[in-house]
């Protein structure tokens, strides 16, 4: 097992702490800024969504909290990548490291799949937890939207928690925050409308998100 190094006057302590201290880290900053970029991606839509019509904000977020939990949902599901590719890193096994990944991309496709059917069954779902009309058939809408999203963010997810697997957290961090500009254009175009695109509200946030989604996917 690597050792660190002890400078003269350190402790064998410190040493270890000022090793395990600098790769904590180093893995852990890029992990909790990709983990925030997913959050924040839902946070613009809602303030942008917001500045345009307080119906399209409540919109936005009834149909945004059903693709939410089922993305979440999904995630724990995943987790096991990570656990799986990191052990086997750490054995230096890397042959069971890419084995974890293909396992685990059927499994995304499924989830998606399944996401994608119970997000397109929004206004039932808005229906019988109690929203009525106008509300119902916008926050169905947009999880109706959204669900066209809930596949290619589980494959990143999944190729992420890989990577992180790998100790390699910070192509998983760069695309979050590229996500995040750009969901910001996005947003701009679709939710307040520019040129020969006409203002979408919600919806055109919800379009914005999945966009973004297949692109962190691609």
């Amino acid at each position: 097992m690597y050792e660190a190094p002890i400078r003269p006057g350190e402790t064998w302590f410190a040493a270890r702490l000022r090793r395990h201290l600098g790769e904590l880290i180093r893995l852990a900053v890029p992990t909790v800024i990709s983990r925030f970029g997913v959050l924040m991606i839902a946070q613009v839509d809602a303030v942008m969504v917001g500045h345009a019509a307080t119906a399209e904000l409540a919109y936005l977020n009834i149909g945004n909290a059903v693709v939410i939990n089922i993305i979440v949902a999904c995630m724990g599901l995943l987790l096991g990548t990570l656990v799986m590719t990191s052990n086997a890193f750490g054995a230096e096994d890397y042959r069971a490291c890419g084995a974890a990944w293909r396992r685990s991309l059927p499994m995304a496709f499924g989830l998606g799949l399944i996401g994608l059917i119970i997000a397109w069954q929004g206004r039932d779902l808005m229906e019988i937890l109690g929203q009525t009309g106008d509300l119902a058939a916008g926050s169905g809408a947009v999880a109706h939207i959204m669900g066209l999203g809930v596949l290619p963010v589980l494959i990143f997810l999944t190729t992420n928690f890989f990577l992180e697997g790998l100790r390699r957290p910070l192509p998983g961090m760069v695309l979050m925050l590229l996500a995040n500009l750009l969901n910001v254009g996005l947003n701009w175009v679709f939710v307040y409308g520019t040129g020969p695109v006409p203002p979408m509200g919600a919806e055109g946030a919800a379009w914005a998100t999945t966009i973004v989604r297949w692109a962190l996917a691609i």
